[in-house]
């Protein structure tokens, strides 16, 4: 995710990649993308933080139908929180792919930077959103 994005919008503090990577080697999350709750408990606690957030891409590439051919990005996001290792919100983007105009006229589609921006966008706008 976006460090930058996130303290922008000044709702949370995201800690340095590197001291996550720390935590994450330290208390020996097996699966980062998908931990177990003892081990968020136990990575929540070594960082100090109330909450983690991970995620998975799903699909990422070109995607073929027909002649026509377009990029595609899908991934999906969680916001667990480290006291109870309980997944507070979740949330999933997919962008690209090939729509009626790619089939009909053909072309590439978007450039892949493009996509995986609005993907990314939309999560943040998810996550950051008054409920």
């Amino acid at each position: 995710m976006d460090r930058a994005r996130l303290l922008a919008a000044q709702a949370v503090y995201v800690l340095p990649v590197g001291e996550v990577a720390r935590g994450i080697a330290k208390t020996e999350v097996q699966a980062p993308s998908s931990p177990m709750i003892e081990e968020v408990v136990k990575l929540g606690a070594f960082l100090k933080v109330d909450a983690v957030i991970t995620g998975v891409v799903r699909e990422y590439g070109e995607t073929r139908s027909g002649t026509s051919t377009a990029n595609i990005i899908s991934m999906s996001i969680q916001l667990i929180e480290t006291g109870t290792g309980k997944i507070v919100w979740s949330g999933s983007s997919t962008k690209g792919g090939i729509g009626f105009w790619n089939r009909l006229i053909g072309g590439g589609g978007q450039p892949m930077n493009k996509v995986t921006e609005q993907a990314v966008d939309a999560l943040f706008d998810k996550l950051l959103s008054k409920p």
